[in-house]
C-alpha cells in the first residue's frame, strides 16, 4: 500500500481497493446473511407469532436494530474500502457513522435489558417483573441513550486528510485537531469502551447468577425425585418382607419340603431382579425426560445467554483493536495487504454479533422454526 509506487491519487486508490478486496467480499457476505436472517425474524415474529410475545417481546426490536446495524455498518465499510483515499463526502461520512453506531448501541442496550428481565424472572420470580408498559419505557430509554451517546460522532468523525509523498488522500475517519481536541476525542472513545465493558460485565454477572439459580433448582428437583424413588422402594421392600413372613408360616404349618422352598426363593429372586431392572430403566427414562423438560423450560434463558456470549466474543477484540487504531491512525498505510485484511477482519468482528443473532433464535426457538417453515411453504 505504498504510495511511492503510484503517480496519482486515482492509481493509489485503485491499488488499495484491490488489496482490500478480501475484506470487501467478507463484508458483502455479512450484509447478505445478516439482512436475510433479520428480515426473516421480523416477519415471523410480527406476522405469524404476534400472540406469543411474552418472552419474545424484545426479539423483533433486537432484530430490527441488528438489521439496521448490519446494513449501515457493512455499507459504510464497503464504501470505505472502495474509496480508501478518495472519500470526500463529509455529510455521508458523519451520517453513516452516526447511524451505524446508534443502531448497534440500541441492539447492545436491549441485550442488557433482556439480561435484567431474565434475572427477574428466574432469580426473583416473586418480585417485581417487567410488564409490557415497562418494556416499552425501556425500549424508548435505550434508543434515547443510544442517540445521545453517539451525537459526538458528528464532531469527532469526518473527512481525515493525510499526506504521503506528494499526494494528499482523504478518508472517512476520526478528524484530527489540536492537542485539546485530541484529548477530548480520546476521552470520548475511552468512555464508549468503558460503557461496553460495563455492559459485558453486567451481562456476565447476571447470567452467572441465573445459571447458578437454574442449577440449584435442578438439584432440588433431582433430590425430590430421588426421595420419591426411595419411598417407592421402601414400600416395595416392606411388601416383600410381609410376603416372605407369610410364606414361611405357611411352609411351617403345611410341612412343605425344602425343595419347594428353594423353588419359591428362586422365583422371588428372579422377580426382584426383574423389578430392579425395571426400576433402572424407569430411572434412565426419568433422567432423559428431566433433561428434556429442563431444556424446554429454560430454552429462552439459554437463547439469551447465547446472544450475550456472541456480543461479548465479537465486541471485545474489535474494541481492543479500535483503541490501537486510534493511537496509530495511519498504521494501515505501512501494513502488508494480507496483514491489513486480517487486521480488518478482527477489527470488524463485532458485525458478526448482529449477523448471527437471528440464527441463534432459530437454533433455540422451535416455534419460530415451525412458523418460518410454514411461511416459506406459502411463499
Amino acid at each position: 500500500m505504498d504510495v511511492s509506487l503510484h503517480s496519482s491519487l486515482p492509481e493509489w486508490n485503485h491499488a488499495i481497493r484491490i488489496n482490500l478486496l478480501p475484506d470487501t467480499i467478507i463484508l458483502g457476505i455479512y450484509l447478505f446473511v445478516g439482512v436475510l436472517g433479520n428480515v426473516a425474524v421480523i416477519l415471523v415474529y410480527l406476522i405469524r407469532m404476534r400472540g406469543q410475545m411474552d418472552d419474545r417481546y424484545f426479539i423483533p426490536w433486537l432484530a430490527l436494530f441488528d438489521l439496521l446495524a448490519t446494513v449501515f455498518i457493512a455499507i459504510n465499510k464497503i464504501v470505505a474500502n472502495m474509496y480508501p483515499v478518495t472519500h470526500d463526502n463529509e455529510i455521508l461520512c458523519r451520517l453513516s457513522n452516526f447511524m451505524s453506531r446508534t443502531s448497534a448501541a440500541s441492539a447492545d442496550g436491549l441485550l442488557v435489558a433482556i439480561s435484567i428481565q431474565r434475572f427477574q424472572r428466574i432469580c426473583r420470580p416473586f418480585g417485581i417483573q417487567m410488564k409490557d408498559i415497562h418494556k416499552r419505557y425501556i425500549l424508548v430509554f435505550v434508543m434515547i441513550c443510544a442517540v445521545v451517546l453517539n451525537l459526538p460522532v458528528f464532531i469527532f468523525y469526518g473527512i481525515h486528510r493525510f499526506e504521503n509523498g506528494n499526494i494528499t488522500g482523504c478518508s472517512c475517519d476520526h478528524v484530527h485537531g489540536g492537542a485539546a481536541f485530541e484529548r477530548l476525542m480520546l476521552s470520548y472513545d475511552i468512555l464508549v469502551f468503558l460503557l461496553l465493558f460495563i455492559c459485558m460485565v453486567s451481562m456476565s454477572v447476571l447470567y452467572f447468577l441465573i445459571s447458578r439459580k437454574i442449577k440449584s433448582n435442578r438439584i432440588v428437583k433431582r433430590l425430590n425425585t430421588k426421595r420419591r424413588n426411595m419411598s417407592g422402594l421402601a414400600d416395595d421392600s416392606t411388601e416383600n418382607g410381609c410376603s416372605e413372613n407369610i410364606t414361611s408360616e405357611m411352609t411351617a404349618e403345611n410341612g412343605m419340603e425344602r425343595m419347594q422352598t428353594d423353588v419359591k426363593k428362586s422365583i422371588r429372586d428372579l422377580t426382584n431382579q426383574e423389578r430392579k431392572s425395571s426400576t433402572r430403566i424407569k430411572r434412565k427414562q426419568s433422567t432423559t425426560e428431566q433433561i428434556r423438560t429442563h431444556l424446554s423450560a429454560n430454552r429462552y434463558t439459554y437463547m439469551f445467554m447465547a446472544l450475550s456470549m456472541s456480543f461479548i466474543i465479537s465486541y471485545f477484540p474489535s474494541n481492543i483493536l479500535k483503541m490501537v487504531e486510534i493511537s496509530m491512525p495511519n498504521m494501515w498505510m505501512q501494513m502488508d495487504p494480507a496483514v491489513c485484511n486480517l487486521f480488518l477482519f478482527f477489527r470488524q468482528f463485532y458485525i458478526l454479533n448482529h449477523v448471527t443473532n437471528p440464527y441463534i433464535y432459530s437454533a433455540f426457538d422451535t416455534s419460530f422454526r415451525q412458523e418460518l417453515k410454514k411461511m416459506l411453504r406459502i411463499i
